[in-house]
């Protein structure tokens, strides 16, 4: 999708260390190595100062109006439903970054449906909000 897009964003991949399960994982996919993302071997926390990462999760308190440049934004891979349930504000929260949520429920009626997105959905709609600045 980043590849098609009118307004590709700078995606990273960070903790891939080669022979780690993240590495070998991503390397079974179909064109990995040709893939335009920078790759990291180091952890995002480690790579970027504390106070220029957001971590996007459903469990945030503070909602994302709208993206700034000059942050960077964290779009985890875990999956926050059944029995890792607010894994990921866990996480942002032991590690003293900022979370946020997208603005969902302003403008879709998700009634008792999960808030909880795959990682393509959430890439997906940054890239909208960067052709259209609108959610």
């Amino acid at each position: 999708a980043n590849r098609r897009a009118q307004q590709p964003v700078q995606l990273v991949f960070s903790g891939v260390e080669e022979g780690s399960k993240t590495h070998e994982g991503l390397s079974k996919q179909s064109g990995y190595e040709s893939w335009e993302v920078k790759k990291l071997t180091t952890k995002y926390i480690e790579a970027f100062p504390k106070e220029k990462l957001i971590y996007l999760t459903a469990d945030a308190e503070e909602k994302l109006e709208r993206f700034e440049p000059e942050m960077v934004y964290v779009i985890g891979g875990i999956v926050d439903r059944n029995r890792h349930k607010g894994c990921t504000i866990a996480k942002a929260r032991e590690q003293g970054i900022r979370s946020a949520h997208l603005p969902l429920a302003d403008y879709i009626d998700m009634g008792n449906y999960s808030r909880v997105l795959t990682v393509n959905h959430v890439l997906n709609m940054i890239l909208d909000h960067q052709l259209s600045c609108d959610w």
